[in-house]
């Protein structure tokens, strides 16, 4: 783990994150920004170590919404690394709203049908285990009725 990746890691885990949510109107975005700033400290980093801490960070705060897909999935999206095996265990472990999201979209890319069936197939167990977390069943039954279209079957909403 390099130093920086580190330093990531550790402040992430510092962050409290019930502090900034109930500071008032700008506490959520205040947290956003600080999210940013620790994305943009391993910017173009390996973040194949981070990977657990970030998903980790998500399964502690199931319910935190910070934009779509947000501050960290958007370092995890743009890094280049091999992230869905991590992924899929987090989601495996907790799903959240943030890990159904990124699992949807991962879905929506040009990936093996093969993989792509799997990653829908865990979209819709999620979508009906009431067991699991109202905020990412929710976000997993959105995507199975509104984004069937987009994984080529032959589902569609009737909204």
């Amino acid at each position: 783990m390099t130093p920086k990746i580190r330093t990531f890691c550790e402040q992430l885990a510092l962050l409290d994150v019930e502090q900034y949510l109930n500071s008032g109107d700008f506490g959520a975005s205040d947290l956003e920004l600080i999210l940013y700033d620790l994305s943009d400290m391993v910017e173009g980093e390996e973040l194949g170590d981070a990977l657990p801490n970030i998903f980790g960070f998500y399964e502690k705060h199931p319910n935190i919404e910070l934009g779509n897909p947000g501050p960290l999935a958007n370092l995890i999206e743009g890094s280049g690394a091999d992230y869905i095996p991590a992924l899929l265990t987090s989601i495996e472990s907790k799903p959240t709203y943030v890990t159904v999201n990124l699992l949807a979209r991962v879905a929506n890319t040009d990936i093996s049908e093969s993989d792509k069936a799997r990653f829908i197939s865990i979209i819709e167990r999620i979508a009906g285990d009431d067991s699991i977390d109202d905020f990412a069943r929710a976000t997993a039954k959105e995507y199975i009725e509104h984004k069937a279209l987009a994984w080529g079957t032959e589902k569609a909403s009737t909204d």
